[in-house]
């Protein structure tokens, strides 16, 4: 239940997040989250992770990796499917 009501608050904020453009850096506060979006990316640990990289994003499985917050994910405007079993 926790993770749909998650997708539903990253869908919600996609709006606002698609209206940003080019190719800033995305703060994800969270490193576990950070290091889950990297690896669904194909981005090496500490790379820049620009607005445009997040639109790439469709699927995001960060179970079990402790992610306590998912700022940042409102820039995953294409986000569809999120898993977040197992967090807090």
């Amino acid at each position: 239940m926790a993770v749909a009501a998650l997708a539903l608050a990253a869908a919600a904020l996609a709006p606002a997040a698609a209206a940003q453009t080019g190719s800033s850096g995305v703060a994800i506060p969270d490193p576990n989250l950070r290091s889950a979006v990297e690896s669904a990316l194909g981005k090496q640990s500490g790379a820049t992770l620009t607005e445009s990289d997040m639109a790439r994003l469709a699927t995001l499985d960060a179970s079990n990796s402790n992610v306590r917050q998912v700022d940042g994910l409102q820039h995953a405007v294409n986000l569809r499917t999120l898993y977040l079993q197992g967090n807090r």
